[in-house]
């Protein structure tokens, strides 16, 4: 995790509301509380979800989209459409986009963030943790960068933990490369040295652990400007969301995610004349984080030249 993502996180979660500390999670895992139901609301609605499809490029045809995709069979397949929404990692969007004749000349000069690795290491132990938070960061000289205790968060870790008194855990590890590349049983054991020093307790109590390991589809987070993809894209007919692509909302990483989601929904509805949903924003800042702020950016107004002339000044001195 980078400077720029570690600051906008802390201020963003930390710094403007005190309730924005706490989080919510699902009851159970993201594909049983949220990808599954939404599957079967697209079922219910006459649509479909494809897998094993990979979109390769947009063709544009007549007032409309050609969305060819290839199979893992190697059939290709083609679908017409007057609208396409592009929900994707930032570096699967570069790719679709520079393979695509009616896109390509348009993200010359667009900035599309790096994706980065990441491990996704579980560990199980025979005992667990004295009470505490669901989840946070780990900084210093730890190699994880993440926790979350699972029979905290999900009914059926709950479960197992209410019946054996056991825990287990979930730590993210986004590098670096020479961490990513360890073997499966380097990196738990790594992991379950870091977890025996931030809770003594569970040293020697561990008792199974498993990596899952992502490709480079992890955004590193990049302040959206002029030149990254906005939901509105330049082409018709064509949206865009994820957490790095550019829209008017403060949101950050999965939030961003859904709230540009939904205003790309909302860009076909409103073309198809149907109504739109509603897209909420996060609550001001709590006043004291506003006055804050305000005297910041006074200070930047006021003082901000001066200090960068000198700094110039300086320079050119030296």
């Amino acid at each position: 995790i980078d400077l720029t993502g570690l600051i906008a996180g802390l201020r963003f979660y930390t710094m403007l509301r005190r309730d924005a500390w706490q989080l919510h999670f699902f009851p159970a895992d993201s594909h049983t509380s949220l990808i599954q139901p939404l599957i079967d609301s697209i079922d219910a609605h006459d649509g479909y979800v494809m897998g094993g499809m990979t979109v390769t490029r947009l063709d544009r045809s007549e007032g409309s989209w050609q969305v060819v995709a290839t199979a893992g069979t190697g059939e290709v397949r083609r679908f017409h459409t007057r609208h396409v929404i592009i929900a994707t990692d930032a570096p699967g969007a570069e790719r679709l986009l520079a393979a695509s004749k009616a896109t390509a000349d348009a993200i010359d000069d667009m900035i599309f963030p790096r994706g980065l690795r990441n491990a996704v290491v579980h560990l199980w132990y025979k005992t667990a943790p004295p009470e505490g938070v669901m989840g946070g960061m780990l900084t210093g000289d730890f190699l994880p960068d993440n926790f979350f205790w699972l029979h905290r968060l999900y009914d059926d870790f709950r479960e197992w933990h209410e019946a054996t008194g056991g825990s287990a855990i979930e730590l993210h590890v986004y590098g670096p490369k020479d961490v990513l590349d360890l073997p499966d049983h380097n990196l738990m054991a790594a992991c379950a040295t870091d977890v025996a020093r931030a809770w003594p307790n569970l040293k020697g109590q561990i008792l199974h652990g498993t990596v899952r390991r992502n490709s480079g589809v992890q955004t590193r987070y990049r302040v959206p400007d002029a030149r990254t993809l906005a939901v509105e894209t330049p082409w018709e007919g064509v949206h865009a969301c994820g957490d790095w692509v550019r829209y008017n909302t403060p949101s950050l990483w999965m939030e961003h995610s859904t709230t540009t989601g939904i205003a790309a929904a909302n860009a076909v509805l409103s073309d198809l004349g149907r109504e739109p949903y509603p897209v909420l924003y996060p609550p001001e800042p709590e006043l004291l984080a506003r006055v804050l702020g305000s005297i910041v950016r006074l200070g930047r107004r006021v003082l901000g030249k001066p200090i960068t002339t000198a700094l110039r000044a300086v320079r050119r001195g030296g």
